[in-house]
């Protein structure tokens, strides 16, 4: 038998650096908001060492609080600064820069459309920088009710390319007046769903080794 490994295999770059940071800042003060990563080996690793996590803001009385790679939105920050917490940032440098195009652009007066699933947590995230205002869709919807808006469009970063390009396709064709896109799906992701449709195409058996609640995993 003949085995083939992906060359794109483990943590992405962000991931890697959440775990690592709770890996070194841990304890009884130390609070992790939300799953850190969809790893339950890891995340129990991380808990044996003292470290809450938690679901809401509510459940941190002070102390320190680490950012998942998944990002927050603006709100989230606010509270926590007004409680004193020490915040770790450990949000994704690709997650952080769609933050930081949906602030600019909704302060520009655009409306946010956000391609990605609606529930996942970077999303809800990311939608927190434009005040929950964004219009999310996972790529089946068109646009044809914002002919008369300046739209901005990003992804989340772990949206199928392939997927995301047929919504761009038939963006065009709707012909918006102003129109801002911004591909911000990450490199790793383009590279390992690339990857994985070369390797069923030459395999006759696949298997994919992560977490079943993974966006990724499961893309």
């Amino acid at each position: 038998m003949q085995i083939i490994n992906g060359k794109h295999n483990g943590f992405c770059s962000g991931v890697k650096r959440a775990v690592e940071t709770a890996q070194k800042v841990y304890g009884n003060d130390v609070y992790i908001l939300g799953k850190l990563i969809h790893n339950e080996r890891v995340v129990a690793e991380i808990l044996k060492k003292g470290t809450h996590m938690v679901d809401s803001t509510d459940q941190i009385p002070g102390g320190k609080v680490i950012i998942r790679s998944h990002g927050e939105g603006e709100a989230v920050y606010k509270t926590l600064k007004d409680k004193g917490v020490e915040i770790i940032d450990c949000t994704c440098p690709f997650v952080k820069r769609t933050q930081e195009i949906v602030r600019k652009h909704y302060l520009d007066g655009f409306k946010i459309v956000i391609v990605g699933e609606k529930n996942h947590p970077e999303v809800k995230g990311i939608n927190g920088w434009c005040e929950n205002s964004a219009f999310i869709t996972d790529g089946s919807d068109d646009l044809a009710a914002f002919s008369g808006e300046k739209v901005c469009i990003v992804a989340q970063t772990t949206f199928s390319d392939e997927k995301f390009a047929h919504f761009l396709k038939k963006i065009k064709e709707n012909a918006l007046k102003t129109v801002e896109i911004f591909n911000t799906i990450c490199y790793t992701t383009r590279e390992r769903q690339e990857e994985a449709k070369v390797l069923s195409e030459i395999c006759d058996c696949m298997v994919v080794v992560g977490s079943k609640t993974s966006s990724n995993t499961r893309k």
